[in-house]
């Protein structure tokens, strides 16, 4: 009876640990994606200057970076930047096919080269690639910082550079000053902390589990759950979003 025991422990401990190792490798893989795809955007935005001839012709970059997505042959990925004229723009991508017929719904085209957790990450990515690219005026309400690990939290929120003010004066104020925050709100800030984003296949490999936190100046901090659809054709959908506020936080701008 013991030696059964001791065995139905080790075997648990293999189970355990496996489960581990798979989880860690799936962190490792999202975060290296992830910072491919930040890295290759941000060199081309600079403080709101942003290289148009590369968002004009950014097909091939993008896809070397998201390479376990695919769109059918002679279709090509497009971004345009916003129209600065006007209350405000966003950024759009679109697809072109092989006569350079335009469709703004370029997700339909989007497929995944095989079903894995990690290639759903890539199409994420894709997807939610729109509120990480250039806003105008109004369209800057829409802009949100995904944060996909911890680093990446700590960045965000060095950026911010929030001048803390005691509670004693921050609650007296008339106004609240850009950048001023009460000294609670940045305890509160500054104690929270994430979990690095993660993806789960259902074992029917036709539906999976999107879990990340992202930021946005006007809402604060969220915490989203993004359920994906997998088409038979390897396309997906976006079936059901869940948004949970942890931090709120209001920069003070209004455009």
């Amino acid at each position: 009876m013991k030696s059964k025991l001791v065995s139905t422990l080790l075997i648990l401990s293999v189970i355990i640990t496996n489960h581990t190792v798979i989880a860690q490798n799936q962190d490792s893989l999202i975060i290296q994606k992830a910072d491919e795809l930040m890295n290759l955007l941000t060199t081309k935005i600079n403080k709101g200057d942003s290289d148009v001839a590369w968002f004009k012709d950014c097909h091939s970059d993008i896809f070397s970076v998201l390479k376990n997505l695919e769109l059918p042959p002679k279709h090509k990925l497009n971004i345009d930047l916003p129209n600065t004229e006007g209350l405000g723009d966003v950024s759009h991508i679109w697809v072109a096919d092989d006569n350079g017929k335009r469709d703004d719904n370029y997700l339909k085209y989007v497929k995944l080269k095989s079903i894995t957790e990690e290639n759903c990450w890539e199409w994420f990515l894709i997807y939610y690639m729109k509120n990480m690219l250039p806003g105008f005026w109004h369209g800057g309400y829409k802009i949100n910082d995904l944060l996909y690990s911890e680093k990446q939290w700590d960045i965000t929120l060095d950026n911010l550079k929030l001048s803390v003010i005691p509670d004693s004066i921050y609650e007296n104020l008339e106004e609240i000053e850009l950048g001023k925050i009460s000294e609670t709100e940045y305890n509160q800030i500054k104690k929270t902390r994430i979990t690095p984003a993660r993806v789960i296949l259902n074992d029917a490999r036709n539906k999976a589990e999107v879990f990340f936190y992202d930021w946005n100046d006007w809402k604060g901090l969220i915490y989203n759950q993004y359920d994906l659809k997998i088409n038979d054709d390897n396309t997906v959908e976006v079936s059901n979003i869940t948004r949970e506020t942890i931090v709120e936080y209001d920069c003070g701008i209004l455009y």
